[in-house]
């Protein structure tokens, strides 16, 4: 039994040690894809982007209407309002990043429960009035209303002074308080 042991103690640790080494070898397959990948993705990438705001423009969606918010608010003197962000709950780094506190989400003040709520019992101008929201973001795409809410939404926001600008991308829908 001893013996035995003995064996089965180095066999063990050997078949180990031989597995590790085999499995990292990679397949012909595997190696054009990675490498593909590779050239794809990384390779080069400092030619493609030359800077940072570049990048998010292209990879992010919603990144520019975040921007063109935020500039409108400056410029119209009301960066110390909120935004509500409607569908953009991935954005709201680039809105603090500008000092601007957004909100809209599913959780928290803001909600998309409460805000449905005063769009269909049309107080949408008091729910706005009380969270000091200067510009709604939408997102068109990926937007929690139904065509009826999203009608009475942008009723709504225009009779609360909220005026659509014109944006950048097509699936996002900013609107700035204009009082």
């Amino acid at each position: 039994i001893a013996g035995r042991k003995r064996v089965m103690g180095l066999v063990l640790p050997t078949s180990l040690l031989l597995l590790l080494v085999a499995l990292p070898a990679p397949s012909p397959t595997s190696l054009r894809f990675y490498g593909a990948n590779l050239l794809r993705n990384y390779l080069h990438l400092g030619e493609r982007l030359t800077n940072r705001e570049d990048y998010l423009q292209r990879f992010l969606p919603g990144y520019w209407s975040t921007q063109t918010t935020v500039n409108g608010m400056y410029a119209n003197g009301k960066q110390h309002q909120r935004v509500l962000a409607v569908g953009f709950e991935n954005l709201s780094f680039y809105f603090r990043e500008r000092r601007v506190v957004n909100l809209g989400d599913w959780f928290g003040p803001g909600r998309y429960s409460d805000l449905m709520a005063a769009v269909d019992k049309s107080e949408l101008d008091g729910y706005l009035s009380r969270l000091e929201i200067g510009a709604v973001v939408v997102n068109l795409t990926l937007n929690p209303m139904s065509a009826e809410q999203r009608q009475s939404f942008t009723k709504q926001l225009e009779l609360s002074h909220f005026r659509l600008q014109p944006s950048v991308e097509k699936s996002a829908a900013i609107y700035l308080k204009t009082d």
